[in-house]
């Protein structure tokens, strides 16, 4: 059941208490779903009003500090054709294209660094950003070539 209130500051209706309906069977106590998930979302709501200058710090200092971690590894390669090492400059290209996913996506937007190496060591290699595209526009036309040797 469940009970509205107004906010006094604006005009938005929340629900300020559910009510859970509660149904034993042989000393289990079981809850409704759906009034459970109302409830848990509210109370996230109050809780992220409530602490919300340190949760957004909290989730800064994670980004960054697995920002860190994700340059600390790319520090660390070299490209595998040109030898150059810089952060800035390294690429991954997949050798095996099955399941591939973007490490730079997993590090820098999921923050899940470890993950996202364990992915550049399993099924890329570390190439420079000028290498990496040579070998693409390599790989490209010889795709081409090869399409057109079989339309002829």
């Amino acid at each position: 059941m469940w009970v509205p209130d107004i906010y006094p500051e604006g005009s938005i209706l929340v629900c300020k208490s559910v009510v859970l309906e509660e149904k034993t069977l042989g000393g289990i106590v079981f809850k409704d779903p759906v009034v459970r998930k109302a409830k848990q979302k509210l109370y996230s709501k109050r809780y992220y009003e409530k602490n919300r200058k340190s949760i957004i710090k909290k989730a800064k200092t994670y980004k960054d500090r697995a920002r860190q971690e994700w340059v600390a590894y790319k520090s660390k390669q070299r490209c595998s054709y040109c030898r150059k090492k810089h952060p800035a400059i390294i690429d991954f290209h997949h050798v095996i294209k099955r399941e591939k996913r973007s490490v730079n996506y997993l590090a820098v937007k999921q923050s899940n660094v470890q993950e996202a190496i364990k992915e550049a060591e399993e099924k890329c290699i570390p190439l420079c950003a000028n290498c990496h595209r040579i070998l693409h526009w390599d790989a490209t036309r010889e795709e081409m070539r090869r399409r057109r040797k079989k339309w002829k």
